[in-house]
Order: structure tokens, then sequence, then C-alpha cells
């Protein structure tokens, strides 16, 4: 494990029906072939096939079946297997799964839900395993002693704790896995032989979703393939791997060959998920008998699939749309509960104050509002750019919205007067005096016309403080305070489509380097804070996942290819400007929370304004 990652493979092996031994080869192939799973997930039945019906009571298949497993155990290496197969104890048959530590069968969990509808028909073969449960502590099994029944399987060398189910398990309505989560198991197995039907793809993954979800650990399924019968039926080898209900694999293919697909368990993403959540422990879980082994460990850690590179981008269109709705719902309600339909909006021809008027102008589209009521304010100032003042002007003129052009340098140059500070001084006073002013001015034109001054800072810039103590800090409802920089642009471009008389400036607009326009010559936010997508990324896994620095860091490098030292300056940079512009975000203004995390300390982050 590096890092609090467990690398599992789920193997679909080639079946051969009624074949244990020819089975058992198989899976010793995939095993030694195999270097880089510490743990390998097999399906139901794995030894046997589940097809074979009648012949499951054969005599001769219950030897081999056990001649089968024993060759498993003198073929192993150091690998923790989850492999399917049936045994008999007490007279009865159980179908269940044996989890192999080396040489060594260290549990056996039986099936407990056994489905009996359509081309199932477990019961005819199988005693449930509900009937093992208090009662058979033990079973010997090829000379071990081995603990059967509900297990959490624990390693000592490695924080990692897990449970198994099989198959229909998971479709009961109060599943073992479920219970599981409770007692301790971060990660839940299931071995399957699930036939195939269409729309069934969809309800494993439902399922499976579900259970991680609601057990806020990851749940790991594999299903046997095609190579195991036709007839009547036929298995497609479904790979499913969740984690706090987030999909990380969903693989189906028709193979007649063996066939592994890997997957990296998180566990410190569930740890975060479980210690931050207000109600995981607060079922009354119960006790378990607790299995101890030792998880394998395996060199040259490589992640399976790297993170999502930006994160906070909505992953289909639909997505996009409903930002823009809510983000309008939340506009129209506060302006409903004032009493008033006008708005005051600082536009400045970047992306925030553009994407800010652009959800405006929808908002006011949707709930059927008079445009003029949105007041669009260009204020330039001192080291405004004409290409700024042009966008600001072309934006509002073309959508038809009451303009402004208030230009302030005279005012700025006045205050500066005031306060005794030289005009040449081109320091942080000289940029938070005009960024201060624009504010004025805009709360007192709210107040002259009865309006709401919309806030423009994103999420990024509230993450970071970057933005002026009381100046564009300030607001009376923050429209893009649930929006980071990378949604920003997207957004804009994805509004290209909707405002096709804008689409020009619209362009201008996402190609522009990022820029306050407070001082003069170029002035490039990116120059001094960092690339915005890496500071969101670094956002979204602090936040939302906790985490560590050493984590995020290898993130990093592999996901934008930074060096180390670099990853390391850009982690130290955001959560140091992170923590200490917290004072700002204690007055900030009300606005909607978008993902999964906001930046509210009147919700999502409680922590003090003088932290270090």
């Amino acid at each position: 494990m590096q890092l609090s990652f467990v690398k599992i493979g789920l193997a679909v092996p080639k079946i051969t029906l009624g074949q244990p031994l020819v089975n058992a080869k198989e899976i010793i192939s995939i095993v030694r072939n195999d270097k880089k799973a510490s743990l390998l997930l097999f399906p139901e039945l794995t030894l046997t096939g589940y097809s074979i019906g009648d012949w499951m009571f054969n005599r001769q298949l219950l030897s081999d079946n056990l001649a089968a497993v024993q060759y498993l155990l003198d073929n192993n290496d150091d690998h923790l297997l989850i492999v399917g197969t049936m045994l008999e104890i007490n007279h009865s048959l159980y179908n269940v799964a044996l989890v192999i530590a080396g040489k060594e069968i260290i549990g056996v969990i039986p099936k407990q839900f056994l489905p009996r509808n359509r081309e199932f028909s477990d019961p005819r073969f199988f005693a449930s395993g509900k009937s093992l449960l208090g009662s058979t502590k033990t079973i010997n099994l090829l000379g071990q002693e081995v603990p059967v029944g509900e297990l959490l399987f624990k390693a000592q060398n490695q924080s990692f704790s897990f449970g198994v189910e099989i198959c229909g398990d998971m479709w009961a309505p109060v599943s073992p896995g479920s219970l599981l989560y409770t007692k301790g198991a971060e990660a839940v197995f299931n071995l399957s032989a699930s036939t195939f039907h269409l729309g069934k793809h969809e309800q494993r993954l439902l399922l499976a979703q579900s259970s991680s979800l609601k057990g806020m650990g990851a749940y790991v399924y594999v299903s046997t393939g095609a190579s195991e019968t036709s007839s009547d039926i036929v298995y497609t080898g479904h790979k499913i791997a969740c984690i706090n209900g987030e999909v990380i694999l969903d693989e189906e293919k028709i193979d007649f060959s063996s066939s592994v697909s890997y997957v990296d368990l998180d566990l410190d993403q569930i740890r975060h998920a479980r210690m931050s959540s207000g109600w995981f422990n607060e079922f009354e879980a119960g006790e378990i008998r607790v299995v101890p082994f030792l998880l394998p460990q395996r060199k040259n850690f490589e992640l399976e699939k790297s993170p999502r590179p930006f994160p906070f981008l909505p992953v289909k269109e639909e997505d996009a749309e409903m930002i823009i709705d809510v983000i309008g719902a939340a506009l129209y309600k506060r302006l409903q509960y004032i009493g008033i339909n006008k708005v005051v909006l600082g536009v400045s021809g970047g992306l925030d104050s553009t994407l800010a008027l652009l959800t405006t102008y929808k908002a006011f589209q949707t709930y059927g509002l008079d445009k003029k009521g949105i007041i669009g304010v260009t204020l330039p100032s001192l080291a405004t750019s004409q290409e700024s003042k042009d966008l600001a002007l072309n934006l509002m003129n073309k959508l038809g919205i009451t303009v402004l052009e208030i230009p302030i340098s005279e005012a700025v140059l006045q205050q500066f007067k005031l306060i005794g500070h030289a005009e040449d001084n081109f320091d942080v006073t000289y940029e938070n005096a005009q960024a201060r002013y624009r504010t004025f001015t805009l709360m007192n034109l709210a107040n002259q016309n009865q309006a709401l001054v919309i806030g423009t800072s994103d999420m990024s810039e509230v993450a970071l403080g970057w933005a002026t103590f009381n100046g564009d800090h300030m607001a009376m409802y923050g429209l893009n305070a649930g929006l980071p920089k990378t949604t920003v642009r997207y957004l804009v471009n994805y509004l290209k489509q909707g405002f096709p008389e804008i689409r020009e400036e619209l362009t201008k607009i996402t190609e522009r380097v990022i820029s306050p326009e407070l001082l003069p010559g170029i002035q490039a936010t990116e120059a001094v804070v960092g690339k915005y997508e890496i500071n969101d990324f670094i956002m979204y896994h602090l936040l939302v996942h906790g985490a560590s620095r050493a984590k995020t860091v290898f993130y990093l490098e592999k996901v934008f290819r930074m060096e180390k030292t670099a990853a390391e300056n850009a982690y130290d940079y955001f959560v140091k400007r992170f923590k200490t512009q917290q004072y700002k975000r204690l007055t900030m203004p009300e606005g909607v929370k978008v993902f999964e995390v906001s930046l509210s300390p009147r919700s999502d982050v409680k922590i003090p304004g003088d932290m270090h």
C-alpha cells in the first residue's frame, strides 16, 4: 500500500464447468501473472462454475473441489485471494467465499440470501448461510481450523479492513454488506454470477453505488464471464468498484478468456467521509468476529486511474444547465424576499463579472423580469485597459440592459490626496483604493435604485483571499461564490451557444490573461497566486476528500506532471493563503452552494480568522 491506497485486482477467469482443478489452475495462472495487486477478487463459485445445476450434488465433484482448494493453497504466493466455491458443512451444501492469505484459508463466508426466481434456483442446491451464523464458529477445512460466518478481516501491518458478501446478498433489503460497513469494514467485496438481461447492468451499478454511498466505503463487485455457459443464459463479466458513491470502475465485456482489471482504493477518502459525517458512528453496529491478516506489499506503486485534472467541471451538459438554473433561482428568491426587481452589477470585461452578468440575465428572462432592471456598471480606473472597457460596454449594450459608465480615476486620486498617498507609489494601497471605490460606488447606486449589489468574486478567489477586504470582497449577494475559476471559464464558454450576439466577446474574454488591472502594465493574477487549475485541484482534494499534503503532492506530480518541489510549493502556498484569508470569508456575503463543498463560514468551513 502507498499513501493509504490498496490495489485490488478484479479477476474474471475462463471457467470450465464442473472442472474445479482446471479452474484452480486458471486462477493460479492469473496470480502468477499479477505483479500489482495486494488482493485478487474472483467471481461466485469460481472453482465449480455457477451453472452446473444438479451436478452440484455429485460426490466426485465435491472431492475434486476440495482438491482444487488444496491446489490453490499449494501454489499461491503471498496474494490475498477471495475465491467462490461450495462446501459441505454439517451435511448441507453452502455457496461460500474463501478468503485465502498465502497458504492459509483465513475465513469462509456463506451466501445468506438465495434467489429462487426466474433462472435462479439457489435454494434447490444450497442452504442459507444464515443457518450458520452464531451456531458454527469454525470448520475444519483441509486440516485448517477456519472461522466461518459473518467476519471482518483486519490487516495487522496496515490500517485496512474489509468484509465479504455474495451475489444475491447485495439485492436484499438489508444486505450483509450494509451491516459490515457499520461494524468497521472499509470495503465490501462481492463475488457474483449475475446473468445478462437488458437493464441489469444499470441495476447492479445502482446497487453497488448506493451501498458504497450509504456505507461511506468501497464496494467492489465482480461477476463471472461469457466462458461460463450459453445454456439459456449468458454472463458478461461485469466489474464494478465504487468509493463513497463515486464509480471508479464500471466494465462489462463479453470475453471468453481470463481478464483482470485494477482499481486503487483510497482509504483516506473513506476515513475522511466517515470522520466528517454526522451520522456514520451513530448506528448501533453490534459485535463481529475479527480475523487478522497481513496485507501483501507491492513495490513501485502506480495509480491505475489518475484523478480528474478539473474536478469542478460539469461531467455532462445537463449539469451546466442545472448550475445556471440554480444560481438564477437563488437570485430570484433573494429579490422576491427583499421585494425588488433590480440589481447593480460591476462589469469589468473579465471572466467573473461576465458570468455573473449572463446568469443574472438568464434569471431575469426565466422569471419574467425587465432586463432594464439589470444595471450594469463599468468603472474604468487608473490601470483599466481599453480592451476591458470595450468588452464590458459591448456585452452590456448588446444584451440591452441598463448601461452606466462611471470613470473613477479622479475620485481615486482625490482619495490618495486625502490620505497623503503618492500617486506613483504602486503598493497595495494603490490597488485596494480602486477596488474599494468601485464597491463604494456600486453600493450607493444600489441604494439610489432600490437594487441588489451582485458580487462577482468566485470560489477560487474566496479560497485564496484574492479580493480587497471591503472592496470586491463585499456585496449584497455573491452570485459566483460557489463556482471555482475553472468552472467559471467553462460556463462562459458553454454559454456562447445561448448568446450568439456576444459570442465574439465571450471568446475574447475566455482567452484573455486573468488580471485585476489595478497596476500599470501587464498584471497577471496567475503569476502571483499560481495557475487556477492547480489551486482548484488542491482545493477539491483538500476540502472534499481531506487529502493529506503527501497525497495531494503525489496527485499533482501524476496529473500535472509537476516536479515534486513545485507541487509541494503549490500546496503550501494554497494552504497558507486559505488559512490566513479566513478573516475575509467570515464576513463574506451569502451565496448559493453549487458543489459538494462551499466556503461559507455559516455552513461548510468553520475555522477562526487567526489560523496559523
